[in-house]
Formats: C-alpha cells, sequence, structure tokens
C-alpha cells in the first residue's frame, strides 16, 4: 500500500480488512444487510480511487485499459451492492 501513496497503510490495511469483512458477513447473514452493503460501497470506492488510478498511465495502453475495465467492474459492483441497499434499507 505505501507504493500507492496510500497514508498510514499500518492502519488503512486493517481498517479496509474490518470493512470487506464486516460487510460481507451482514450482508451473508442478512442482518442490517443494507449497512453491510453500505459499507462495502465506501470500500469499494475509495480502493478503485487508490488502486486503479487509469489517468496516471501514459506509456501503456494495454495496462491503461485494463485498469478501465476493473473501474468498469467495480462500477458493476457497486450498482448490485446499491440494489442490496434498496431491497433490504439501512434498517433490519
Amino acid at each position: 500500500m505505501r507504493g500507492f501513496g496510500v497514508p498510514l497503510p499500518e492502519i488503512a490495511l486493517p481498517i479496509g480488512l474490518a470493512a470487506q469483512w464486516l460487510g460481507g458477513l451482514l450482508i451473508l447473514f442478512d442482518y442490517y444487510a443494507g449497512v453491510g452493503a453500505l459499507i462495502l460501497t465506501v470500500f469499494t470506492v475509495v480502493a478503485s480511487f487508490i488502486f486503479l488510478r487509469w489517468w496516471k498511465i501514459k506509456d501503456n495502453p494495454f495496462r491503461r485499459i485494463h485498469l478501465v475495465i476493473g473501474i468498469f467492474t467495480n462500477l458493476a459492483v457497486i450498482a448490485a451492492l446499491l440494489l442490496i441497499v434498496e431491497i433490504n434499507g439501512l434498517a433490519r
């Protein structure tokens, strides 16, 4: 994570892992699934901006298109997560 310029990676990594586990388990057990989906949505947006910086790639068009495909894949995941929020709401 240091290579991507993440500030305080020793704190950001456990927070990211906890968000993934908590959000995933909340959805899996259908206990506040909307909240879990919202947690995972925020995590996916933040992770996309950190790790899929396609706008910084100038010299390798194949690497750039690979990152753009990753962005579109994450947009599809975000759409599915927002659908879970819409169906379940934020309350139990």
